[in-house]
């Protein structure tokens, strides 16, 4: 598995996993669930040429809890990881 950790300014941790290689897509996993979710669209890499980047929202996996008073907070997250990642547009599902 390709299970990788950063850790944000606030010196929380986020826990990630990519797959694939080609366009960078961003995918958001359901309730009660983690980055591992990602696994199940392991075909879906090859066929469309995607690199698949799941990250655990606060609280799930590997990434440290931490309560959201609105969506923004989560959106600087991706931003960081973005920034970290190298990637100038974001693609995304969920």
């Amino acid at each position: 598995m390709n299970n990788k950790i950063i850790t944000l300014p606030d010196e929380r941790k986020l826990g990630y996993t990519i797959i694939g290689k080609g366009n960078p897509v961003m995918y958001f996993h359901g309730t009660t669930s983690s980055r591992l979710e990602i696994h199940l669209l392991k075909n879906l890499t090859t066929k469309e040429k995607l690199q698949l980047i799941a990250i655990d929202r606060p609280g799930y996996g590997l990434s440290t809890y931490k309560p959201r008073k609105n969506i923004q907070d989560l959106n600087n997250d991706i931003n960081i990881l973005a920034n970290h990642l190298c990637i100038e547009q974001i693609n995304v599902l969920g």
